[in-house]
C-alpha cells in the first residue's frame, strides 16, 4: 500500500468522495497522466495545502463554489510488481534510451507527459503487468516554506494511473500553512 496526499477544491472533494477520482485525459500533466499525491513524508499535508493555493491563485479553481481547500489523505493499493520507481537509476536509463531510440521531442511538458505514458503503456505490455502507480520526484510548490530543498531534495510523488485502487482515508481543510 501506498499512502499519499492530493489537494482540490472542497466541491472537488466533495465529487470525489462520492464518485472516487476520475482521470481527466489531455489535461498537461507534466510527469505522466494520472492523479498525483504526494507520497506520506514529514510534510506531505503541507506540500498538499501549498499545491491547492498554488493552483487557486492561478484560478484552477475559478467556476467552483466552495473555494475551500482539502487535502484528501488515500492509500493506493498496489503490488510491488504495480509501482514504477521512475527514481531508481536503471528505470531512468531505461526511460532515456527509449525516448531516443522513439526520437520523441521532450521540449515541452506535454511530450514529457506522453513519452513517460508511452514508455508505461509499453513496459506494461512487455512485462504483462498493469502498473498503478508510478513514483517520480517533482518539484515542490513555491509557496511552501515548510519544505526546505536544499535539505530534503524534490518531494516524492505518486502518479496514479489506476483510480479504482484508491481508497480515501480522511480529508483536511486547507489552513494557512
Amino acid at each position: 500500500m501506498y499512502r499519499g496526499s492530493h489537494s482540490t477544491s472542497f466541491d472537488r472533494a466533495r465529487k470525489i468522495q462520492s464518485c472516487g477520482f476520475s482521470i481527466t485525459r489531455g489535461s498537461c500533466s507534466r510527469k505522466g497522466t494520472g492523479i498525483y499525491f504526494w507520497a506520506e513524508s514529514r510534510r506531505y499535508i503541507q506540500l498538499a495545502s501549498a499545491w491547492y493555493t498554488q493552483k487557486l491563485k492561478r484560478g484552477d479553481f475559478d467556476t467552483d463554489k466552495d473555494l475551500r481547500g482539502m487535502v484528501i489523505i488515500a492509500v493506493v493499493e498496489a503490488t510491488e510488481d504495480g509501482y514504477l520507481d521512475l527514481e531508481d537509476q536503471q528505470t531512468i536509463d531505461a526511460l532515456d534510451e527509449f525516448i531516443e531510440k522513439k526520437r520523441i521531442d521532450v521540449s515541452t511538458w506535454k511530450n514529457i507527459s506522453e513519452a513517460i505514458d508511452l514508455f508505461v503503456e509499453t513496459a506494461e505490455e512487455e512485462i504483462g503487468i498493469s502498473i498503478v502507480l508510478v513514483g517520480i520526484c517533482i518539484s515542490p510548490p513555491r509557496d511552501c516554506p515548510s519544505y526546505n530543498v536544499r535539505v530534503r531534495g524534490y518531494p516524492l510523488c505518486y502518479v496514479v494511473r489506476k483510480p479504482e485502487k484508491i481508497r480515501i482515508e480522511r480529508t483536511i481543510e486547507v489552513t494557512k500553512i
